[in-house]
């Protein structure tokens, strides 16, 4: 918020970068959409993402049907899968914020998601509708990682990396 007209003409306090040990606790911790994620966050987390998504598809790789303990261990990479789509979920909202928009935006990449599923389904293949969709899905997932915070604080909290780290993360 400008308090005054000298306020606006104040250059904008440099974001520092986040460093992977924040992002981390911050993408595995913060099971909320409130707040904010920088650039950095947000490419950490999903590099985390990626990275427990790896070992998590090796552990279904090497598992054996036969293992008296394979149904509690499906149960847990299951369970293992919602949580890591959870953390991608509040990460993706929260950078949303950062840039701006509300996390009902997030409803477009749902929208875009569904309709090539349900046209997949439809048709049987995966058709010139589908990967156009899939194309403009990507392409805003990565606009979302790539614009640049807004340099004030807004309606969904302060400048990210800015704040203080005691915010329970």
């Amino acid at each position: 918020m400008v308090t005054n007209k000298q306020d606006v003409f104040k250059p904008a306090p440099k974001q520092k970068i986040s460093s992977f040990r924040m992002a981390t606790r911050k993408f595995f911790c913060q099971f909320s959409v409130r707040g904010r994620s920088s650039r950095s966050e947000y490419w950490f987390g999903y590099l985390n993402l990626m990275m427990a998504g790896c070992v998590i598809f090796f552990i279904m790789s090497v598992m054996d049907s036969t293992w008296k303990l394979a149904p509690i261990i499906n149960i847990a990479i299951w369970g293992g899968l919602l949580w890591l789509a959870l953390c991608g979920f509040f990460n993706f909202c929260r950078r949303l914020h950062d840039i701006g928009f509300s996390a009902w935006a997030m409803l477009l990449f749902g929208i875009l998601n569904g309709t090539i599923r349900l046209r997949e389904n439809m048709v049987g293949e995966y058709d010139t509708i589908c990967a156009i969709a899939a194309i403009v899905s990507f392409v805003c997932w990565l606009l979302v990682g790539i614009l640049p915070s807004e340099k004030r604080q807004n309606e969904y909290g302060e400048i990210p990396n800015l704040a203080s780290n005691d915010s329970g993360v």
